[in-house]
C-alpha cells in the first residue's frame, strides 16, 4: 500500500491452493488497517463442484471477458459502460479518474476463466495507480507478462518439507479442534516423517486436500491414506467430497437435513440465485 509498492498483485495455483483465501485475507487487512476505502470486483469463476452429485458443473458468472470485466467494475463505479468503438479504453479512464485521490482495491478471482486474458489484463495495468490497486487469482499463468514494473506474480507451491506441512496441520488442529475435537488425536503424530511423508505423496502437498484428508485421519486412523483413489488435485477433491457427501447419510437425521438444505442451496444457484 506504499506509494512505490506493487499496485497489481496476480496470485497463481492450482486448485486448493489457497489462492482465494489469500486475495481474501490481504483485503481484509487492507480494510481493518483502512488502507482502502472501497473494493470493487467479483470472481469469473465459471465452474464448481455440485455437492449433490459430488461432479464439476458450469455455472453463471457476470465475468467472462475483458468487456463483462469493465462493465462489472463500470456498475460498481456508478458509471455507465461507455458506447463505441475504444469503449474499454474508455472505461478504463473513468474508472481511473473517478477514484483519484480515494483508496480502492479491485479484487478478480479465477482469472483462468476469462477468454482474453491477453486484453484484459493490460487494461488492468492502465487503470492501477498509486490510489488504485488490484488483486488478481489464476489457476494458469499463460498469456501473463509484466506490464508494468510495478507488478508482482507470487505462485504458490505445495507443502513439501517436513517442517511446513507439520505447521499447516497444527494450524488446521488449533483453528478447527472447537468443533473437530478428534483433530487433536493428530498431534502426537507431527514428528512421525514416514506418515507425513505418505500423506504429502497421496495429496500432493495441496493445503485443501491435506485439510480433509487429515479430517479423516483424525476420525480414524492413518489407514486412510490406504483407501485414498490412486489420483491427486481435481480428481481427488471430487472423490473427497462425494466421500463426505455421502457420509452425511450415517449421521442420521441431522445428515439427511444438511443434505436438504444443501440441495435446495444448490438448486437456487443453478437457477441464478445467490443463495448464502
Amino acid at each position: 500500500t506504499e506509494p512505490g509498492g506493487a499496485r497489481l498483485l496476480v496470485i497463481a495455483a492450482d486448485a486448493g491452493m489457497g489462492k482465494s483465501t489469500l486475495a481474501a485475507r490481504l483485503t481484509r487487512c487492507l480494510a481493518e488497517r483502512s488502507k482502502i476505502e472501497r473494493i470493487l470486483g467479483d470472481s469469473a469463476k465459471n465452474r464448481r463442484v455440485d455437492v449433490v452429485r459430488g461432479t464439476v458443473i458450469g455455472q453463471t458468472t457476470e465475468i467472462f471477458d475483458s468487456t463483462s470485466c469493465l462493465r462489472k467494475l463500470c456498475a460498481q463505479s456508478g458509471l455507465p459502460y461507455p458506447n463505441g468503438q475504444g469503449a474499454n479504453d474508455r472505461a478504463v479512464r473513468l474508472i481511473r479518474d473517478k477514484f483519484l485521490g480515494r483508496r480502492v482495491l479491485i479484487v478478480i478471482d479465477n482469472l483462468e476463466s476469462v477468454q482474453d486474458v491477453d486484453e484484459l489484463m493490460p487494461r488492468l495495468a492502465a487503470m492501477v495507480s498509486d490510489d488504485l490497486r488490484v488483486i488478481v487469482t489464476t489457476r494458469s499463468t499463460k498469456g501473463l507478462s509484466s506490464f508494468s514494473p510495478r507488478q508482482v506474480l507470487v505462485e504458490l507451491q505445495p507443502l513439501r518439507d517436513y517442517s511446513d506441512i507439520s505447521k499447516f496441520i497444527r494450524w488446521h488442529v488449533d483453528h478447527f479442534q472447537s468443533s473437530h475435537p478428534r483433530l487433536v488425536n493428530l498431534l502426537p503424530e507431527l514428528d512421525n516423517k514416514h506418515n507425513l511423508r505418505r500423506l504429502i505423496d497421496r495429496t500432493g502437498g495441496v493445503p485443501l486436500l491435506v485439510q480433509l484428508v487429515v479430517s479423516k485421519i483424525a476420525v480414524n486412523s492413518w489407514d486412510q491414506l490406504n483407501l485414498l483413489p490412486d489420483c491427486v488435485g481435481d480428481e481427488l477433491l471430487r472423490y473427497l467430497y462425494e466421500e463426505r457427501w455421502h457420509e452425511l447419510v450415517q449421521a442420521g437425521d441431522p445428515g439427511l437435513t444438511a443434505r436438504a438444505i444443501l440441495a435446495y442451496v444448490t438448486q437456487e444457484q443453478e437457477k441464478g440465485k445467490k443463495v448464502t
